[in-house]
């Protein structure tokens, strides 16, 4: 069970990471990075 709740919390660190991409891309003035 531990074993897919570390392949969970990594999986959301590197979708928060590319969000933070994106918007950084995007508009980078718009966002503080919340998430």
């Amino acid at each position: 069970m531990g074993a897919s709740v570390d392949f969970i919390d990594g999986f959301l660190e590197q979708t928060q990471r590319l969000n933070k991409k994106v918007r950084s891309i995007i508009s980078p003035n718009q966002y503080d990075y919340i998430f």
